[in-house]
C-alpha cells in the first residue's frame, strides 16, 4: 500500500508554518519526518494524527488553566466574604 508523502512546502501550508519552523520541529523530533535522500518527508496520516493530538493537548492546557483561573476566583470571594 502507498502512502501519501508530503515535503516540507506542503506541510508547512497544512500547519500554516514557516519552513524553517517546520524544519525546526522535526530537527528537534517533535514534528514526525524522515529523511528520503536529501528531502525531508511526512507521512500525510502520521501528520494528521500529530495535528489532532497537538490540538487536543492544546484545548486540555486551555481547560486546566481555565479550571484553575475559576477555582482561584471561588477561593478569592470565599476569602472576601470571611
Amino acid at each position: 500500500m502507498l502512502r501519501e508523502l508530503l515535503n516540507v512546502e506542503e506541510v508547512s501550508k497544512i500547519c500554516k508554518l514557516s519552513k524553517k519552523t517546520v524544519m525546526s520541529l522535526t530537527r528537534a523530533g517533535k514534528l514526525p519526518g524522515f529523511k528520503l535522500g536529501k528531502s525531508w518527508r511526512f507521512d500525510a496520516d502520521r501528520l494528521n494524527q500529530w495535528i489532532e493530538q497537538e490540538v487536543n493537548n492544546r484545548i486540555l492546557r486551555i481547560h486546566r488553566r481555565r479550571s484553575k483561573d475559576a477555582l482561584r476566583t471561588k477561593r478569592q470571594k470565599e476569602d472576601a466574604r470571611k
